[in-house]
Order: structure tokens, then C-alpha cells, then sequence
């Protein structure tokens, strides 16, 4: 071979080398970006974040975490657990939002809390409480100053009802699965809990994941239903429907719904309203026309609550009940329109809950997971949930409210309910005699009696952590609580053969509880016809006297 064709050789060899080097590059960059392409990706705000994914052994098994890179601090995102169940971060997704994150949990009192296991998150329209190992979120939407559109009507009545306040009362929503914290310390929440929670949404879209805020959904449907004639609520307290598909819309100073379908859009409740105020927590509207109130559920074509009340707000959103008002008396009605305490009453409630909330009372309206109190006249009865009257309107109060003056120490505590056992639960109540006494008893949430009023105070205290509850008789006796059910038959033989009652029970309770009233009101009307004849027959007496003393003078 001559040194030309040698030469022509290496020049070949060396182009095919070249090429197939230049092929496996191509090959591996394909590959490369086949894997890149494949890795989960975050949108949010039109920018584009790559996630890098650790696994992550614990004692529940192997967890993927994945995180991203913002604001030069790497946050985590989305964590899959062992059970393929996917959990969001809640302080990162906060920090995209630029929301505000805090430990511990929001509540209307001063108490601080800084624990790890809660966060509570500033939206800007709400607080939204999260805590580990539940499956409940709640909210606090804050007090505006001013209402607009389709709440202007509503406005004047929830900032008298909330004056002073910096938030309206909780709402509580269920969710699928538990808040969880993970090894890092950090909170984590399933997709709904997100949702309803922090008002967000989150979309996958292949490898990719969107978020978007209710900032981002007020933007997106304006414009679109403006050209179709509608104008979007301005509402924070309404925009939270967007997330449910429900925009609350105005049409020619009238309200409605309109249901928003991948780009359709049906009037699902008709503009000819003066208001409408969406319910986030049971997902029902409250409407009025006229002056009147009443509520609607979404698609159905009647109002499920009569629009026949002077205002309507919601009460509980587990038990989904609203409280009414008509021609200023009171009652409750549930959201499938049935009478639960009659519209009769001054007062539905107690006047706080901040003052129990050391005791873990959280609404005004429900003691004990299922007591309603009510005031007529002022004085206190109760019903249960189910709208079963456990006591009529004869009490001064319900709950010791300031045991530490009764009794000259700061240490007790405002008590409302006393654990009788790990099942039973009584409610401290009070009654005032005929010299202005007052003295405080005990009644189960079946409305039985079980201490009558007696105690110059009911109440607690907690001493290294550990809470002892007394029953103080001033000057007589001092029992803490396992002293006083040793010592009362009453109350053990209630705790040892307590069995709930039923409809029947009830319904002859009350006749009971009825028939004793009637006989103590005319009791009370023979004492004062008798006293009325004895004033009449006394000043008779005194007149015949006069007469005579008159007669003899002459």
C-alpha cells in the first residue's frame, strides 16, 4: 500500500470515528433529554422551575421529595409517600404565593403558639389553620371594612355583628387524608386540603405541574365574562368559589352564579338577586330578594331555605345548620330546610367562646360536639343538634364564667363543661334565688340534672401541667371532681347506666319539663291572686277602721 493510499485510509477511518462519536453524542444528549424532559417541572407565574428528586428511607418505608430552587434557597414541593399518596408542601407553596407563613395556629385570643406541629397562613383574605395528624382545616376570613356589589346589602349587618373583631367566626372544612409532617419538620398537605385551604389550584399536565392562585383565577375569568355580560364579584369572600367552578357574577345590579364547565359557561343560579354570599366551607349560597333571606344549594331549582328571614348566617358547617332571624326572635334551620329550634328565641348561643377557649371551646353556638344554647328573656336554656329541647329558658347562665372572683384566686379557671368520664361530658349551668344567689350546678348533654344549683363555683385548675376540677361550696366544702361523684349517687348512678335516649325520651322530657312550668306559673298566679285579696281585705280593714275611728270622733 503506497503512502497516498495509506494516508486516504486514516482520513476515512477518521471520519467514520468522528461520525460515530458525533452519533453517540447525539444519542446521549436525546437520552439526556428524554430524562430531563420526563423530570417533573413547576409553572408558576409564566416561569418554570426543574425539580430534583431525593428518595428518602424512614421507618414507614422510602419517600420521594421534590424540590426546587427559589430565591436561591432549595424548596421542597411534592412528597410522595410509600403509598403513593402525594402531599404538598404548605410553607413552600406559601412562599411561591407570597403568602405569609407562620408557626402555630390562628385563634381569636392572644395566645401564642409556636409549636411546629400547626401553621396558620396570612392569604391576605383569611387565616388558615393546619395541624398535624388531622384531616380538618379552618379558616378565620377577616372583617372588611366595606362590602361591595353583591354584598353590599349583608355588609352593615356582619360588621355590627363582628365589631371590634378582626375575624368572623371559624370555618371548618374535611378534607381525605391527614395533615402529615414529615423528617424535615415541615408540614404536608393532601391536594384538597391545598385547595380549600390556601384557595389554590394545582394541575398536572404530563410532567408538568401548574399553580395558580385565586389571584391568578380573578385575572383569567373577568375579562371572559365581561364580553358575555357579566361582571365578577370584587368579594374575596365570593372569589373563593372560582375553585369549585361557581363565579358570583352581577348582571344589571342584580346577582347570580355562573358555573364554570372546561370553558362553558351556564347561569346556574339566575341574576334577579339583591344579594348572594357564597358558603366555601358547605359550598351552598345564601340569597336575598326583597328584604328577605333564604338559601340555595347549586343546581337545584328551588331555594332549599324559604326566602322568608330578615338575615340568615351560617352557624356550623359540619353540621351544616344556619342561624335565622325573623321579626328580631331567632331559631336554627339546617341546610335541608328543616325547622332544628324554632324561630322564638332573643339569643342563639353564648355571648363569646374567647372566654371558655382555654377549655378548647371553639364555637359559641355548640358545647360539647352537640349542645345549642338559646335566651329568651334572659335566661339560658338548651337544645341538641338533632333539635331536641334537653332544658327550657330557666337558668341565669351556662358555664362559670368568672370563678377566680367568686372565690378570691386567680388560679381557677372559666369552666363549661366538667368530664364526668372518658365518655361523659356535663355542662355547668347556673340559677339565681329569689335574694339574687347565684349558685352553680351540673346537667348532661341529655338535659338531665345531675347536680342541682348549689356551688358557689364550678371550675379548674391547672397545677405542673395537671388539671384538677373543684366544686367550692364557700365556707361549707371544698371537692375536687373524684371526690364529688364518689360522694353524689346521682351522679354515679348516671355515669354507671347512662344509655343515650331516644326520640320518645325526649318528647316525654319535655312535656315533663312543660307540665312543671305550667304548674310552677300557676303556682306563682295563686300567690299573687292571694297576695292580691290579702292587699284588698287589708286595705278594706284599714278603710272600716277609718269609718269607725271617724264615727266615734263625731
Amino acid at each position: 500500500m503506497n503512502e497516498v493510499d495509506q494516508k486516504k485510509r486514516m482520513l476515512l477511518t477518521g471520519i467514520i470515528a468522528t461520525v460515530i462519536l458525533f452519533v453517540i453524542v447525539l444519542v446521549v444528549l436525546f437520552i439526556l433529554m428524554g430524562i430531563d424532559s420526563q423530570k417533573t417541572k413547576i409553572v408558576y407565574k409564566d416561569l418554570t422551575y426543574k425539580t430534583k428528586t431525593t428518595e428518602i428511607t424512614t421507618e414507614q418505608g422510602v419517600y420521594q421529595q421534590s424540590s426546587i430552587e427559589y430565591n436561591g434557597k432549595s424548596l421542597p414541593i411534592i412528597l410522595i409517600a410509600p403509598d403513593q399518596k402525594t402531599y404538598y408542601c404548605i410553607e413552600s407553596l406559601a412562599a411561591l404565593a407570597g403568602y405569609k407563613y407562620n408557626k402555630g395556629i390562628y385563634t381569636e385570643t392572644d395566645t401564642l403558639d409556636e409549636s411546629k406541629e400547626k401553621c396558620h397562613i396570612d392569604n391576605g383574605g383569611e387565616y388558615v389553620n393546619f395541624i398535624k395528624d388531622t384531616n380538618t382545616i379552618s379558616k378565620y376570613i377577616k372583617v372588611t371594612e366595606e362590602y361591595e356589589a353583591e354584598l353590599k346589602l349583608v355588609g352593615a349587618a356582619k360588621k355590627e355583628a363582628y365589631i371590634e373583631a378582626e375575624t368572623e367566626d371559624e370555618e371548618v372544612f374535611s378534607v381525605e387524608d391527614n395533615i402529615i409532617q414529615f423528617a424535615d419538620e415541615k408540614l404536608y398537605a393532601p391536594l384538597d386540603a391545598i385547595t380549600k385551604g390556601l384557595n389554590m389550584g394545582i394541575a398536572n399536565e404530563g410532567s408538568m405541574i401548574y399553580i395558580y392562585t385565586i389571584e391568578d383565577l380573578v385575572a383569567n375569568y373577568t375579562e371572559v365574562l365581561s364580553s358575555q355580560g357579566y361582571t365578577l364579584t370584587p368579594n374575596f369572600r365570593n372569589q373563593r368559589g372560582l375553585y369549585d367552578g361557581l363565579a358570583v357574577v352581577g348582571k344589571n345590579e342584580k346577582y347570580g352564579v355562573v358555573k364554570i364547565n372546561n370553558g362553558n359557561y351556564e347561569e346556574l343560579i339566575s341574576a334577579k338577586y339583591d344579594s348572594v354570599e357564597y358558603i366555601q366551607s358547605i359550598g351552598e349560597f345564601i340569597i336575598s330578594s326583597n328584604g328577605k333571606f333564604g338559601m340555595i344549594k347549586p343546581g337545584e331549582e328551588k331555594p332549599t331555605i324559604a326566602l322568608q328571614y330578615d338575615s340568615i348566617t351560617l352557624m356550623d358547617a359540619t353540621k351544616k345548620l344556619y342561624i335565622v332571624q325573623l321579626n328580631s326572635k331567632y331559631g336554627v334551620i339546617n341546610s335541608d330546610g328543616k325547622e332544628v329550634i324554632p324561630t322564638e328565641y332573643d339569643q342563639i348561643g353564648l355571648n363569646d367562646s374567647v372566654t371558655y377557649s382555654a377549655q378548647g371551646l371553639k364555637s359559641k353556638y355548640v358545647i360539647a360536639d352537640k349542645c345549642i344554647p338559646v335566651v329568651k328573656n334572659n335566661l339560658y336554656g338548651m337544645y341538641n343538634i338533632d333539635g331536641n329541647c334537653l332544658i327550657p329558658t330557666k337558668y341565669t347562665s351556662i358555664g362559670c364564667a368568672e370563678p377566680a372572683k367568686l372565690i378570691s384566686d386567680t388560679r381557677a379557671m372559666p369552666t363549661i363543661t366538667v368530664p364526668l368520664s372518658e365518655e361523659l361530658t356535663a355542662i355547668v349551668f347556673s340559677a339565681q334565688n329569689a335574694v339574687g344567689i347565684t349558685s352553680y350546678g351540673l346537667i348532661s348533654t341529655d338535659g338531665e340534672v345531675i347536680q342541682n344549683t348549689y356551688y358557689t363555683a364550678i371550675y379548674y385548675m391547672v397545677n405542673n401541667g395537671k388539671t384538677t376540677y373543684y366544686f367550692n361550696k364557700l365556707d361549707h366544702e371544698l371537692l375536687t371532681l373524684k371526690e364529688y361523684i364518689n360522694g353524689s349517687t346521682v351522679a354515679r348512678e348516671y355515669i354507671e347506666n347512662h344509655k343515650p335516649l331516644t326520640e320518645k325520651d325526649y318528647k316525654e322530657k319535655a312535656e315533663e319539663e312543660q307540665a312543671n312550668l305550667e304548674k310552677l306559673n300557676n303556682a306563682s298566679s295563686d300567690d299573687n291572686e292571694e297576695e292580691n285579696n290579702t292587699e284588698e281585705n287589708n286595705a278594706e280593714e284599714i278603710t272600716n277602721q277609718n269609718e269607725e275611728e271617724n264615727n266615734d270622733e263625731e
